[in-house]
């Protein structure tokens, strides 16, 4: 299993919110520290394929998680955003909601009937 950045930037506008990122993550933990705005979360939102890079790549087991096809790239979504810990709010989206997604999302022992 190897996660890879390649070249990944992030634009809003005239703002680089991610610039040129190039790695390479294998199996493990791993923590992502910066100062605010270095642009952590939009990288978790590309991760997570919340959110497209402006340019580059992100590549899952060689393959650009943003190619894969419909059900895959659903199941990778899922997957990562569960592992992660990663739920999408909107601002839609009432309290009960996000409270509700948030359980539905837990990890399995979490829930009920498991």
């Amino acid at each position: 299993m190897e996660l890879q950045f390649k070249n990944v930037t992030k634009d809003y506008g005239n703002v680089h919110a991610v610039e040129h990122v190039t790695h390479s993550m294998g199996k493990g933990v791993y923590g992502l520290l910066g100062v605010n705005g270095a642009g952590k979360t939009t990288l978790m939102r590309m991760i997570c394929t919340a959110i497209t890079p402006t340019s580059g790549e992100i590549l899952w087991n060689g393959k650009n998680i943003f190619s894969l096809g419909g059900h895959l790239i659903g199941k990778y979504s899922v997957i990562c955003r569960r592992v992660m810990g990663f739920i999408l709010i909107f601002r839609c989206m009432t309290t009960c909601c996000i409270l509700h997604l948030s359980k539905e999302s837990g990890p399995s022992w979490q829930r009920k009937g498991h």
